[in-house]
C-alpha cells in the first residue's frame, strides 16, 4: 500500500462534471470567458475552441462524467475559493479531449491550466477518442511498464468499418507540458476489442451506428513520474484505409510507501 504523490494529483485533475441545479451568475460567465482566452494562449489551436461560446456554459455542483457531444461544452464547477472551468471541445482530429482551467473568484484571473494530452481522431463519421492507460510505481522504485493504450471508437456510418493499427509512437514530457516529444517507435503487438486477446490481430470491425472500446498493444515502455513527467502513446490507425493518428495519454501515479 502507499500514498498518492501530491504532484501527480495536481497534474491529473478529474476532468469531468455533472449537472446540478446550480445557477450560473455573472462571475461564472466571466470565468468561462477568462478560461477560453487563457486556453488560446496556452498551446490550444484556435480552431479547436472556435465554436466554444461562454454563453452556453453549464454550472455544476458535483464531479461526474461528461460525454463529448457534437458541440463544444463548457462546464463550470464552484470550488471553495475559485471557479474550475472544464472545456470539452468539439471532437476534431488533433483536438484535446478536455481542458481544465482554474479561475479566481472574481472570474478574471486564471491559475492552473491542465490540457489533456489525449486527442481525437475523426474520419468521415468515425470518431476515435484517446484514453491511454493507468499505471503506477513506487517512489524510488522501478518505473511503471506500459505496453499499450485504450481508445473509444464510435462508428456513425450506416455500414460497418474496419479499424486497423499500423504503427505507434511513444511520447513524453518532463516539465508538465503536453507529452509530444517522440522517444521511440515501439513495434505494435496487435489491436483488439475490450476484453479480447491482442495476439496477432491487427484489425477489428466496428458495427454501423455502434461504439466500441479497443486496446492496442506495443513493446513495453518505461514510465517514471519523477516530478511532472507525462507519457502518451500515439497510435496510427487506418479507418477503411484512411490514416489518422490519435494520442492516448497515460495516467502514471507515483506512490510513496507508508512508513512503519
Amino acid at each position: 500500500m502507499g500514498e498518492l504523490d501530491g504532484a501527480d494529483e495536481q497534474r491529473h485533475p478529474e476532468q469531468q462534471t455533472t449537472d446540478s441545479p446550480e445557477a450560473c451568475d455573472e462571475r461564472a460567465l466571466a470565468a468561462a470567458r477568462t478560461a477560453l482566452a487563457t486556453a488560446e494562449s496556452r498551446s490550444v489551436e484556435p480552431q479547436h475552441i472556435a465554436e466554444c461560446r461562454p454563453q452556453s456554459l453549464r454550472c455544476a455542483g458535483e464531479r461526474g462524467p461528461v460525454e463529448a457531444g457534437d458541440r463544444c461544452q463548457i462546464v463550470v464547477y464552484r470550488g471553495s475559493s475559485r471557479w474550475e472551468v472544464v472545456v470539452v471541445p468539439t471532437p476534431a482530429t488533433g483536438a484535446p479531449t478536455t481542458i481544465e482551467i482554474w479561475v479566481d473568484e472574481a472570474g478574471l484571473e486564471a491559475g492552473r491550466v491542465q490540457l489533456n494530452g489525449s486527442t481525437w481522431g475523426i474520419v468521415d463519421g468515425v470518431r476515435i477518442e484517446g484514453r491511454g492507460e493507468y499505471a503506477s510505481h513506487s517512489h524510488g522504485g522501478e518505473a511503471a511498464r506500459i505496453g499499450g493504450a485504450t481508445f473509444e471508437v464510435a462508428n456513425r456510418r450506416e455500414r460497418p468499418v474496419e479499424l486497423r493499427i499500423v504503427g505507434a509512437r511513444w511520447l513524453t514530457a518532463n516539465s508538465c507540458e503536453l507529452p509530444r516529444e517522440e522517444r521511440a517507435r515501439p513495434k505494435v503487438a496487435g489491436l483488439a476489442l475490450e476484453g479480447a486477446p491482442l495476439g496477432g490481430v491487427y484489425s477489428v470491425t466496428i458495427p454501423a451506428g455502434e461504439e466500441r472500446t479497443v486496446r492496442i498493444g506495443h513493446v513495453v515502455q518505461r514510465a517514471y513520474m519523477a516530478s511532472c513527467d507525462r507519457f502518451a502513446t500515439a497510435a496510427l490507425f487506418e479507418v477503411d484505409g484512411a490514416p489518422v493518428e490519435v494520442i492516448g495519454e497515460h495516467r502514471v501515479v507515483r506512490r510513496t510507501p507508508l512508513r512503519r
